[in-house]
Protein backbone atom coordinates (compact mmCIF):
# COMPACT_ATOMS: atom_id res chain seq x y z
CA UNK A 1 0.00 0.00 0.00
CA UNK A 2 2.36 2.60 0.79
CA UNK A 3 4.64 1.91 -2.25
CA UNK A 4 1.27 2.21 -4.31
CA UNK A 5 0.81 5.52 -2.57
CA UNK A 6 4.78 6.58 -2.98
CA UNK A 7 4.15 5.90 -7.03
CA UNK A 8 1.08 7.63 -6.72
CA UNK A 9 1.82 10.80 -5.67
CA UNK A 10 5.39 10.66 -7.85
CA UNK A 11 2.99 10.43 -10.60
CA UNK A 12 1.03 13.52 -9.08
CA UNK A 13 4.35 16.02 -8.50
CA UNK A 14 5.98 14.99 -11.45
CA UNK A 15 3.32 14.70 -13.65
CA UNK A 16 1.86 18.17 -12.57
CA UNK A 17 5.61 18.78 -13.27
CA UNK A 18 4.97 18.25 -16.91
CA UNK A 19 4.39 21.96 -19.30
CA UNK A 20 3.80 23.77 -15.92
CA UNK A 21 4.28 27.49 -17.31
CA UNK A 22 1.79 26.28 -20.04
CA UNK A 23 -1.11 25.20 -17.84
CA UNK A 24 -3.73 27.53 -16.32
CA UNK A 25 -3.16 29.79 -13.30
CA UNK A 26 -6.18 27.65 -11.28
CA UNK A 27 -4.20 24.47 -12.34
CA UNK A 28 -1.09 25.91 -11.04
CA UNK A 29 -2.58 26.98 -7.99
CA UNK A 30 -3.98 23.42 -7.65
CA UNK A 31 -1.23 21.86 -8.15
CA UNK A 32 0.88 24.02 -5.22
CA UNK A 33 -2.39 23.05 -3.04
CA UNK A 34 -1.99 19.28 -3.58
CA UNK A 35 2.17 19.34 -2.99
CA UNK A 36 2.00 21.32 0.28
CA UNK A 37 -0.83 18.79 1.75
CA UNK A 38 1.32 16.21 0.29
CA UNK A 39 4.31 17.74 1.98
CA UNK A 40 2.33 18.40 5.14
CA UNK A 41 1.08 14.57 5.55
CA UNK A 42 5.34 13.51 4.61
CA UNK A 43 6.60 15.87 7.72
CA UNK A 44 3.94 15.10 10.28
CA UNK A 45 4.48 11.15 9.24
CA UNK A 46 8.55 11.95 9.62
CA UNK A 47 7.69 13.76 13.52
CA UNK A 48 5.81 10.99 13.97
CA UNK A 49 8.92 8.48 13.88
CA UNK A 50 11.58 10.82 15.40
CA UNK A 51 9.73 11.60 17.94
CA UNK A 52 8.85 7.58 18.64
CA UNK A 53 12.80 7.19 17.98
CA UNK A 54 13.57 9.63 20.89
CA UNK A 55 11.23 7.58 23.19
CA UNK A 56 12.85 4.34 22.30
CA UNK A 57 15.72 4.32 20.24
CA UNK A 58 16.07 1.97 17.11
CA UNK A 59 18.74 -0.79 18.35
CA UNK A 60 19.99 -1.87 14.46
CA UNK A 61 20.92 1.11 13.14
CA UNK A 62 21.52 4.02 15.22
CA UNK A 63 22.19 1.95 18.76
CA UNK A 64 24.63 -0.26 16.82
CA UNK A 65 26.48 2.68 15.35
CA UNK A 66 26.43 4.56 18.87
CA UNK A 67 28.05 1.56 20.47
CA UNK A 68 31.01 0.96 17.37
CA UNK A 69 31.74 4.79 17.95
CA UNK A 70 31.75 4.68 21.74
CA UNK A 71 34.12 1.35 21.65
CA UNK A 72 36.25 3.08 19.34
CA UNK A 73 36.51 6.27 21.65
CA UNK A 74 36.89 4.00 24.88
CA UNK A 75 38.55 0.97 23.22
CA UNK A 76 40.13 1.60 20.18
CA UNK A 77 39.57 -1.77 18.80
CA UNK A 78 36.14 -2.38 17.58
CA UNK A 79 36.73 -5.63 15.58
CA UNK A 80 36.70 -7.27 19.29
CA UNK A 81 33.35 -8.52 20.59
CA UNK A 82 34.50 -8.19 23.73
CA UNK A 83 35.21 -4.46 23.84
CA UNK A 84 31.84 -4.07 22.40
CA UNK A 85 30.36 -5.92 25.52
CA UNK A 86 31.93 -3.86 28.05
CA UNK A 87 30.01 -1.16 26.51
CA UNK A 88 26.75 -2.23 25.93
CA UNK A 89 23.95 -2.73 28.31
CA UNK A 90 21.87 -4.27 26.11
CA UNK A 91 21.82 -7.47 24.46
CA UNK A 92 22.21 -6.90 20.59
CA UNK A 93 23.43 -10.28 19.41
CA UNK A 94 24.44 -9.55 15.74
CA UNK A 95 26.42 -6.35 17.09
CA UNK A 96 28.12 -7.98 20.26
CA UNK A 97 28.86 -11.32 18.17
CA UNK A 98 30.94 -10.24 15.06
CA UNK A 99 32.14 -6.80 15.75
CA UNK A 100 32.46 -4.12 14.07
CA UNK A 101 31.44 -4.98 10.06
CA UNK A 102 33.08 -2.20 8.26
CA UNK A 103 36.35 -0.95 7.11
CA UNK A 104 38.38 0.60 9.31
CA UNK A 105 37.74 4.18 7.51
CA UNK A 106 34.09 3.82 8.14
CA UNK A 107 34.32 4.08 12.14
CA UNK A 108 35.36 8.23 11.45
CA UNK A 109 31.36 8.21 10.23
CA UNK A 110 30.14 7.13 13.59
CA UNK A 111 32.89 7.74 16.12
CA UNK A 112 31.02 11.58 16.53
CA UNK A 113 28.30 9.40 17.95
CA UNK A 114 30.23 8.40 20.47
CA UNK A 115 30.93 12.10 22.59
CA UNK A 116 27.57 11.37 24.18
CA UNK A 117 27.43 9.13 26.59
CA UNK A 118 23.56 8.64 26.00
CA UNK A 119 22.86 7.34 22.82
CA UNK A 120 19.40 9.46 23.10
CA UNK A 121 21.73 12.54 23.42
CA UNK A 122 23.37 11.51 20.29
CA UNK A 123 20.56 10.69 18.66
CA UNK A 124 19.54 14.19 18.51
CA UNK A 125 22.45 15.07 17.06
CA UNK A 126 22.09 12.67 14.39
CA UNK A 127 18.81 13.80 13.69
CA UNK A 128 19.79 16.98 13.33
CA UNK A 129 22.61 16.41 11.17
CA UNK A 130 20.14 14.47 8.61
CA UNK A 131 17.41 17.51 8.90
CA UNK A 132 20.42 19.97 8.24
CA UNK A 133 21.41 17.40 5.23
CA UNK A 134 17.59 17.87 3.90
CA UNK A 135 17.87 21.65 3.92
CA UNK A 136 20.51 21.84 2.19
CA UNK A 137 19.65 19.31 0.00
CA UNK A 138 16.21 21.33 -0.89
CA UNK A 139 18.18 24.53 -0.97
CA UNK A 140 20.73 23.46 -2.99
Amino acid sequence: MTLLASALTALVVLGGLSRFEHRSRAWRAGWWTIVSVLTLFFLSHVARTVLANFAHPPYWDFHAFWLYGRTALLFHNVYDPANIRHVSDTPLPGVLMIGFPYPPPAILLVLPMALFTDPRASLTVWYGMHFLALALVVVL
